[in-house]
């Protein structure tokens, strides 16, 4: 791959993320919203929230990918 198309794949993969990651912050100020005391989520790789660690440790065993990401809330 030319170094034109790796910088234009590189900036199309920056926006989707950037893209996901706002998607991520509205559906957790939403939870964030309904759950005032709450001050961290957990997501795991499906997209599913959970307000307790263990939750989302449960759940994560059943997913190929075991990645939790830990939000707090701003």
């Amino acid at each position: 791959m030319d170094t034109k198309n790796k910088v234009a794949l590189d900036t199309t993969n920056a926006k989707v993320e950037e893209e996901i990651s706002k998607d991520i912050d509205q559906k957790a100020e939403e939870i964030f919203a309904t759950y005032k005391s709450s001050e961290i989520l957990y997501k795991t790789s499906d997209g599913l929230y959970f307000l307790e660690r263990c939750d989302a440790m449960n759940h994560s065993t059943s997913l190929e990918s075991k990645d939790i990401k830990e939000i707090t809330r701003q």
